[in-house]
């Protein structure tokens, strides 16, 4: 295939494209409006139909990448002769633009190290609001040791740039050392706030270990107190058991010996008794028809003697009970007929 030049209006004719255009002209021509896609055979006719059309777009791109892969090639072509006809004339150029540049460049270097000495001068003045007065004195003494010397037609630039920043920098010198002296004198008595503070704390923790060690003191204090009252209760309880003991044995002494009395009694009470039966067994065995008579007054005596001493520790009521029980004498009996 062989290029020849066409103006911008003339139409372009790709052969390979020629040959697919009766197959698009039929497709056109026979193209299906629409399938029943609902249906199982529409909706596999309609997939059969778009893959046909698909296969005749994959041939349209395989024809584009043929077609244009001659142009690539011319274009690459066209661009490497352009490349070397440059190179030829920028050898022919080269000399001369090196001279020119370096004189340039030169150039530049000189404007920018002048620039480098009025930038210092000027930055030298500018510092932050909380700068030191030592690092203010320190860009002065910097700025003292700039000169003139060499700066061609930066000298005015730099001379004024240079009392400017002196100026700047004596301003910012006497704030800086005002700043300074009021924020030591406010060190200064902070300082001795804070030494009041510690003096006030201290004083206020003796206080708190005093009132501490005297709440200990009424503590102990108090504990010894009651330790002393409950002492001095368990004595007094003691002492009052003891006293308690001390009466209950004084009185189970009483019940014993009123006991005893009373068993001594009982017993002396028996054996007046065992007595008394003995002298009305030996009474009752005299022989009444020798001295009728004389039995009559001997019997009546030992029953009065009997009943005498029966009674002699007895009250009245006592008397009558036992009378009345037939506890006073085996003689004496009631006759609880009459009674009736």
């Amino acid at each position: 295939m062989t290029a020849t030049l066409t103006t911008a209006n003339e139409p372009i004719v790709i052969t390979q494209y020629q040959v697919l255009l009766d197959d698009i002209k039929e497709a056109q021509q026979t193209a299906t409006p629409s399938f029943e896609y609902d249906s199982k055979e529409g909706n596999k006719a309609a997939r059969s139909y778009i893959f046909q059309l698909r296969k005749l777009r994959g041939r349209i791109e395989s024809e584009r990448k043929e077609a244009k892969s001659y142009a690539l090639a011319y274009g690459k072509r066209v661009d490497e002769q352009a490349k070397e006809l440059m190179a030829q004339v920028d050898e022919l150029i080269l000399p001369h633009q090196e001279a020119i540049d370096a004189i340039a460049r030169r150039e530049a270097e000189r404007v920018a190290a002048l620039q480098f000495r009025l930038d210092r001068a000027v930055n030298l003045g500018e510092v932050g609001f909380d700068a030191t007065s030592a690092s203010i004195r320190e860009r002065l003494d910097l700025l003292d040791m700039e000169t003139l010397d060499g700066l061609e037609e930066f000298e005015e630039k730099v001379a004024a740039a240079v009392v400017k920043s002196r100026q700047a920098l004596q301003a910012a010198l006497a704030k800086a050392e005002q700043a300074e002296a009021e924020a030591a004198e406010l060190a200064r008595l902070r300082a001795e706030a804070q030494q009041r503070e510690e003096a006030d704390r201290e004083a206020q923790r003796q206080r708190e270990a005093q009132a501490k060690a005297d709440a200990v003191a009424q503590a102990a204090a108090a504990d010894a107190i009651a330790e002393a009252e409950a002492k001095a209760a368990a004595a007094q309880a003691q002492a009052a058991a003891a006293a308690q003991a001390q009466a209950d044995a004084e009185r189970r002494a009483a019940e014993a010996e009123e006991q005893a009395k009373a068993a001594a009694a009982a017993k002396a009470d028996a054996d007046r008794r065992a007595a008394l039966q003995r002298r009305i067994e030996e009474a009752a065995a005299v022989d009444v028809h020798a001295n009728d008579e004389a039995v009559t007054r001997q019997t009546w005596r030992l029953l009065v003697s009997q009943l005498q001493e029966a009674m002699a520790s007895m009250t009245r009521a006592q008397v009558a009970e036992a009378i009345a029980d037939g506890r006073l004498h085996y003689a004496i009996t009631i006759n609880w007929g009459v009674m009736a």
